[in-house]
């Protein structure tokens, strides 16, 4: 890939996405992030209502599944 990126096998539902690999890249990628994130919590009713109560099951059990792909070799970059 040019200027230094990844490409990086994509979800059917998303775009083809490229993993940054320089800092400027990896700046911007995270700007994307926060962007993506506060329109969620503008626009997405149930984005809205969520509470970090209502997450910790979410967040616990998405622990679980990044630990068990670690462990089966399964994560992919």
């Amino acid at each position: 890939m040019a200027n230094g990126q990844t490409a990086v096998p994509s979800h059917p539902n998303f775009e083809t996405h490229v993993m940054p690999n320089t800092f400027e890249q990896k700046l911007d990628a995270f700007g994307r992030l926060l962007t993506i994130m506060d329109e969620l919590r503008e626009k997405c009713p149930w984005d809205r209502k969520q509470t970090l109560e209502s997450l910790r099951h979410l967040t616990i059990e998405e622990t679980y599944e990044l630990a068990d792909a670690i462990f089966d070799k399964t994560l992919r970059a």
